[in-house]
């Protein structure tokens, strides 16, 4: 395993990390738009 391999699996656990701490954060968000749309839409 080289460092380009390495390089690949940290930049994909960070990206994973990032997305996921995003998700959380805009949850709330989400939802209440997506309840909007419902609302607005039967």
């Amino acid at each position: 395993m080289g460092d380009t391999a390495f390089g690949i699996l940290v930049m994909g656990t960070i990206f994973v990390v990032m997305g996921g701490v995003g998700l959380t954060y805009a949850w709330p968000d989400l939802k209440r738009i997506g309840r909007k749309h419902a609302h607005r839409h039967p």
